[in-house]
């Protein structure tokens, strides 16, 4: 099963963004997998720069109990220490506190772990090279007027993208990033 959501400039678009473009949005569902495609079009004279992330929130059964894989030895910016960089030690990160980090150039391949649930999702990005790792922990939950002061403990956010540094597509060109979610 596929569909697609499609979204071309207009005036009131270029009043926010002054660019010609094309967006598409198409996800397929297989027996085995999830796959999000998405494809931007300059249809301008000019060049333009963007970031984009797929934003996905995954229901865990315990934050405390999951786990992201994939990371270690990569650079990452912490959005919660002024922009600093620092190298993933460990093998796994763990929830414990609030984490918000893009993960620079992450590799190809990230898992998910969630412990209580005994499963791993896995995140296969191609021409999306950043991967955030974000979960608001306590203190931010309570704030978010759309998250539910403990609902924290029952996701982990894994997005793939251009974050740490934006993308710049020539006139008549088109760039396209898929990311594939599957469940074992």
């Amino acid at each position: 099963m596929e569909f697609a959501l499609h979204l071309e400039d207009t005036p009131a678009t270029r009043h926010l963004w002054p660019h010609p473009f094309r967006l598409e949005l198409a996800v397929t569902l297989t027996e085995r997998a999830l796959v999000v495609r998405m494809t931007v079009e300059n249809s301008g004279a000019e060049p333009f720069s963007f970031t984009e992330a797929l934003h996905t929130y995954f229901s865990v059964a315990d934050a405390r109990r999951a786990a992201v894989r994939g990371l270690q030895g990569v650079t990452y910016i912490d959005s919660l220490r002024d922009d600093t960089r620092e190298v993933e030690t460990p093998e796994a990160i763990t929830f414990t506190e609030e984490t918000d980090r893009i993960y620079v150039a992450a590799p190809h391949v990230v898992q998910v772990e969630d412990q209580v649930r005994r499963r791993i999702i896995t995140i296969e990005k191609h021409n999306m090279p950043d991967v955030v790792v974000w979960n608001p922990w306590t203190a931010k939950a309570q704030r978010m007027p759309d998250f539910g002061d403990s609902e924290y403990l029952r996701m982990v956010c894994v997005e793939t993208g251009h974050m740490a540094a934006a993308h710049t597509l020539a006139p008549g060109a088109t760039w396209q990033g898929v990311t594939r979610f599957s469940v074992v």
